[in-house]
């Protein structure tokens, strides 16, 4: 009769084969993946260069190339070799576009196919929308499409899903998009959306507007968004945007971006809303005038550089170094200098010396 020693043993020999076993075929294993995905990738490259070629050519695709796909892409193995064969095709200068815009309705189905599959993969078909930008402007169809990927979405679909739709070119879309997120209450960061909005293949200028004028369907993160956004394009928009300053109801974050704007944009009649901002009884909203105080920098007029000038007194310390900063940006007066050195305030006195001599 074996002894408990002895049974021991041989479950430590057993359970070390069993190891060495497992380890054997996971090795095997990821060898053939490896081999077969090479394989797949081979194929894939070689059926679509050719399709390349003769779309180049006769600029119109083929059903049965379109039913390849199909049957194909359905597999999210078979689709990352694909996309790893296009991504050689694309270093070898092989005109793709033509051929991603002939079989834009086989990327439709392709999308259609995987709406209901986990977020990891819808994420990564989006990127691949994002990539391929078949009939980019013109393809709303798909566009509606990726817009039902929202549901059950994590935040990296959610970014690959807007990445898309800023690379198909389709404005409407992205007003459905921003609908859609506020309405769910999806989180996103606004610095994500600001600077992916520059991605966007169509006219910028045009989905500024249409979003602006849709802002206030949005949560605030989007219209803090919305106004970076138009800050990086151009001044056309500070009318409006002046008038969603004087608004009291507008979001105060809202607010504080468009205060930034009048900084970068020089709007004259933005003047003296900014420089109410800085006045004494305005100054329990610090942020508001902290910020008013930089932007305050793009202009030169009298008026603005007196408010400048009483700021440099305030209590608040990120107001006094924002105006000294301005007024030494903008050149401030030997005048301007006796008077603050004289005013006997030496929070002030200090500040302006800091900053000229920075």
């Amino acid at each position: 009769m074996l002894s408990v020693i002895s049974i021991t043993i041989y479950l430590y020999i057993f359970i070390c084969l069993a190891f060495l076993l497992f380890n054997i075929i996971y090795i095997v294993s990821s060898k053939s993946s490896v081999f077969f995905h090479k394989i797949k990738k081979l194929r894939f490259s070689q059926v679509v260069e050719i399709e390349c070629y003769r779309v180049t050519k006769e600029k119109k695709g083929l059903t049965e190339h379109h039913k390849f796909l199909i049957r194909n892409l359905g597999s999210i193995n078979n689709l990352i070799a694909y996309d790893a064969a296009i991504e050689e095709l694309l270093g070898e200068e092989v005109p793709l576009q033509p051929y991603f815009d002939a079989y834009s309705e086989a990327f439709q189905g392709l999308v259609h196919f995987y709406r209901n599959k986990p977020a990891m993969y819808r994420a990564y078909v989006a990127s691949l929308m994002a990539e391929y930008k078949p009939l980019a402007g013109n393809n709303s169809r798909l566009c509606e499409l990726i817009l039902t990927y929202f549901n059950n979405s994590s935040t990296y679909c959610r970014e690959n899903i807007l990445k898309a739709l800023y690379a198909l070119g389709h404005p409407s879309s992205i007003l459905h998009a921003f609908m859609l997120m506020s309405e769910h209450n999806y989180p996103h960061a606004r610095y994500l959306i600001a600077d992916g909005l520059m991605n966007y293949t169509g006219d910028k200028i045009e989905l500024a507007w249409l979003l602006w004028n849709n802002a206030k369907s949005f949560k605030d993160t989007f219209q803090v968004a919305i106004v970076q956004f138009a800050s990086m394009l151009s001044g056309e928009f500070a009318e409006s945007f002046l008038l969603a300053l004087k608004k009291t109801n507008t979001p105060a974050e809202t607010r504080f971006v468009l205060i930034r704007y009048f900084g970068k944009w020089y709007y004259p009649p933005a003047e003296e809303c900014l420089v109410g901002f800085l006045k004494e009884e305005n100054l329990d909203h610090d942020s508001f005038a902290i910020v008013a105080a930089t932007s305050l920098s793009n202009y030169r007029s009298d008026k603005a550089r007196f408010a400048l000038i009483e700021a440099i007194h305030s209590k608040n310390y990120f107001i006094r170094k924002n105006a000294a900063s301005s007024l030494v940006r903008i050149g401030i007066t030997e005048k301007e200098k006796e008077e603050i050195y004289g005013s006997g305030d030496k929070y002030a006195i200090q500040m302006l010396d800091f900053t000229l001599n920075q």
